[in-house]
């Protein structure tokens, strides 16, 4: 919504994250005893953790409110993507059927987050992206998580079929109603699904092959959809970009692993395979480098997370059976290997995309966007000498800064230093320097 200010996209965001708010509080009473899911210390201590954290993710989600409603009535009521175009886009007959079911999915999803991990509401963005963006390729990605996500479905329902019983023998009966209560949302969310498809199936008929972002209907291939010739050649060129079908490629089996491991963990790094392919797909560069960024992050998490889980039978009550556990830690080794192995293509297929994506190309955000690189390139070609002497003089100001808080409890000599560093800086003295550094 941020990103193409999207007005309904934004208002979807609104009503889901409301709707999210009752299901941390649920979940929060669900596990305010946290000695019940304590099967070692350190998880223990986790479930604390995690508790502390929804308590903060909550708070964020109140105060972001006021801030994302202000947003969405400053949106234009058509996106900037389609004004450009000639006549505005029209949904499908089956559109309105598709918005309905997935409203209905994402409900169950948000239910079935209180006794499993469920990243169905992930690949349902797939699909609305798709028949916003009237896009093939988004729909058919749609098409191939679905497949999997059924089968994780099946897979789950097969586990805990048998568990939910035993679960109120080994006494742990609060534990046993949100897994009946999410037992009968995963069914009836797998009914839904199966019609969904049937409905998207036919929509997908409707899609042209070409999504009206690359090429404007009635003014040929010279033009491009925003009248850009420089639009027209990277649309032209996107197929054949050398490092585009490796990254998608690995992306999308890292979303499939995610999927299985939702069998006994919810992997956040889903949401960071959706930014990927979403790179990939409109040529962002700075998607894309989002999407490194949290890449990063994640093997943190990976590492937590088998650290947490070294015995697996000890989490059988909690993921259905040790097996599963076992399981899913293969398939988060797995993941970290691929992320390895997506570091190449994906950093060589950030060289090849252009520092402003082509739909933004002639737009006023475009624009923006040209005139913070410029300002970044002017500070990139100061000359290493004077681009360290600015980033010098910042962190000399933040050292005085602190020095004021410092000295509420105590007194740093070092505040004396300071004016050595301002002075080297400002008289370019190489002597006055060392001496700042002994």
């Amino acid at each position: 919504a941020c990103n193409e200010l999207d007005r309904k996209a934004m208002i979807s965001y609104l009503g889901f994250m409301t709707f999210s708010i009752i299901i941390d509080i649920v979940w929060m009473v669900q596990h305010a005893d946290s000695s019940m899911f304590a099967v070692t210390a350190s998880f223990g201590s986790a479930i604390q953790f995690v508790f502390a954290v929804t308590i903060l993710a909550m708070f964020a989600k109140v105060i972001i409110l006021y801030p994302a409603f202000s947003t969405y009535r400053s949106l234009p009521t058509v996106k900037p993507s389609e004004q450009a175009n000639a006549s505005p886009l029209t949904r499908s007959a089956y559109g309105r059927f598709i918005d309905v079911f997935a409203v209905i999915q994402l409900i169950f999803t948000f239910c079935n987050a209180l006794a499993r991990a469920d990243l169905y509401s992930l690949v349902l963005i797939f699909v609305l992206y798709a028949l916003h963006e009237r896009d093939r390729t988004a729909m058919r990605g749609y098409f191939l998580f679905l497949g999997f996500s059924i089968l994780v479905d099946l897979c789950w329902l097969g586990i805990n079929a048998a568990n939910m019983y035993l679960a109120g023998q080994q006494g742990t009966a609060r534990r046993a109603y949100p897994i009946e209560f999410v037992f009968v949302t995963s069914i009836l969310n797998l009914v839904f699904k199966i019609l969904f498809s049937l409905f998207a199936i036919r929509s997908y008929k409707g899609l042209p092959e070409k999504k009206p972002s690359e090429n404007k209907p009635d003014a040929g291939l010279e033009e491009g959809f925003y009248g850009n010739a420089t639009l027209t050649k990277f649309m032209k060129t996107a197929k054949k970009l050398s490092f585009a079908r490796w990254t998608t490629g690995i992306i999308c089996t890292q979303l499939v692993l995610c999927l299985f491991q939702s069998l006994a963990r919810l992997d956040p790094f889903a949401v960071v395979c959706a930014i990927g392919l979403y790179a990939v797909n409109e040529m962002d560069k700075l998607a894309l480098e989002a999407y490194f960024g949290f890449l990063a992050a994640s093997f943190f998490f990976d590492i937590a997370w088998l650290d947490l889980h070294k015995d697996p039978s000890k989490f059988a009550f909690l993921a259905g059976d040790a097996p599963t556990v076992a399981f899913v830690s293969a398939c988060i080794i797995l993941g970290i290997i691929l992320k390895f192995a997506i570091l190449f293509p994906a950093i060589r297929h950030h060289a090849e995309l252009p520092d402003i994506k082509p739909s933004e190309q002639g737009t006023e955000i475009g624009n923006q966007r040209a005139k913070m690189l410029a300002l970044y390139a002017k500070f990139r070609h100061l000359g290493d000498s004077e681009r360290y002497r600015r980033v010098m003089i910042c962190f000399g100001f933040i050292h005085l800064i602190l020095f004021f808080f410092m000295a509420l409890d105590r007194i740093d000599p070092f505040c004396i230093i300071i004016p050595i560093l301002f002075y080297s800086i400002h008289e370019r003295d190489r002597n006055a320097l060392l001496a700042y550094l002994l």
